[in-house]
């Protein structure tokens, strides 16, 4: 049996923004929907040796984030007033939570 990691990171967590892109057709014309969501994650600088993804860009900020909520690659949050993408993704679902790195939005 697997420890259930998700307590652990109740001591840290704090209020960020998760948001929701999605292109729906009406009329015959895309319209993009974007939804916000408030959630509650670990929040902290990445440890450039922890990303795994090819292509980075060295010059903008990531973070590392931890959290119940489920993440994806098209995760976007919202963290201090700016916006950051989701570069890697692991779900840790036997224990949990979710890890991602996110990237600065230029």
């Amino acid at each position: 049996m697997l420890l259930n990691m998700a307590d652990a990171l109740a001591e840290w967590q704090q209020s960020i923004t998760l948001r929701k892109i999605e292109i729906n057709t009406v009329d015959f014309k895309q319209v993009k929907v974007v939804t916000d969501t408030f959630i509650f994650a670990v929040v902290q600088p990445t440890n450039a040796e922890a990303i795994t993804v090819a292509q980075v860009d060295w010059s903008l900020k990531h973070y590392t984030v931890h959290t119940l909520s489920k993440l994806d690659m098209s995760s976007i949050i919202i963290y201090q007033d700016k916006e950051y993408k989701a570069i890697q993704v692991t779900a840790w679902g036997d224990y949990g939570y979710y890890e991602a790195v996110f990237e600065e939005v230029k």
